[in-house]
């Protein structure tokens, strides 16, 4: 297991996640997610973000389609590596231990 770390990205992607009605906490998570590395800097963000905070669940997934057109908007602004941040997945212990298809 990683512990992540914010990037350069990771406060003004928590800021936008907030417009969406994401808690401070769970935009915190979220961005993270997206924007996260490790110690080495050899990876950027997470495919997914398992939680028993099932209001997250269903708050990303409603606001899913709009998170990602927001994500691509700011991408379009950022230098690589950043450029290439992807949305994680917001799933349940449950979902996860199902197998759910992520592609």
């Amino acid at each position: 297991m990683e512990v992540p770390f914010p990037t350069r990205y990771f406060k003004r992607w928590t800021r936008r996640l907030q417009t969406h009605g994401f808690t401070p906490e769970d935009a915190s998570v979220l961005a993270l997610a997206t924007f996260g590395t490790d110690k080495e800097e050899r990876i950027l963000g997470m495919h997914m973000v398992v939680t028993f905070d099932q209001p997250m669940v269903t708050h990303g997934a409603v606001q899913r389609t709009a998170i990602q057109t927001r994500l691509t908007a700011m991408q379009q602004e950022l230098l690589m590596p950043y450029r290439q941040a992807s949305l994680p997945e917001v799933l349940l212990p449950a979902q996860m231990a199902r197998g759910v298809d992520l592609t």
